[in-house]
């Protein structure tokens, strides 16, 4: 009896616990945003660590990354452009999509084949249409081989 006891205890606690981490994850003070950087890509603000996914560099003779990423773009926020640099570990059908977060397609900025290395995109703030696109958030991912490799979010304010 006293084991079934213990037990039901553990389990309350363990459900508590992790009750108490679904309302900390749902709670909209710990959304940070964006991640800021400045034209460089230097980091000067707030830190979104759920956005981006910079490659890994194992030491190799090459210098290819051992995984393929996006790094978080700059300037972010912006009102002209915004640079995206990227990494790619392996040859493949590469895209780099512009969209709204419901995955509403604004504009598509890289739809082709390429080899292991590393890559910078301008994003011209404009959508398909060569329209200025509104103030917003918006999100930049990148694609292998039609699989989402990771996102990141890019605000803009004019």
């Amino acid at each position: 009896m006293s084991f079934i006891k213990q037990n039901r205890n553990s389990l309350i606690l363990v459900s508590l616990l992790f009750i108490s981490v679904i309302m900390k994850c749902n709670d909209s003070k710990n959304i940070i945003g964006i991640t800021e950087t400045d034209e460089n890509g230097a980091l000067i603000g707030k830190v979104d660590n759920n956005d981006w996914c910079p490659p890994n560099f194992d030491t190799n003779e090459f210098n290819i990354p051992s995984s393929s990423g996006l790094y978080p773009a700059y300037p972010n926020p912006t009102n002209i452009r915004t640079s995206i640099h990227y990494a790619l570990s392996e040859m493949g059908q590469i895209k780099i999509l512009i969209t709204l977060k419901r995955n509403r397609i604004i504009r598509t900025l890289v739809d082709e084949m390429q080899a292991p290395g590393e890559y910078i995109v301008i994003w011209d703030l404009m959508d398909e249409n060569k329209n200025l696109v509104e103030n917003g958030i918006y999100q930049a991912s990148l694609h292998v081989n039609e699989i989402v490799i990771c996102s990141g979010d890019i605000k803009v304010k004019y």
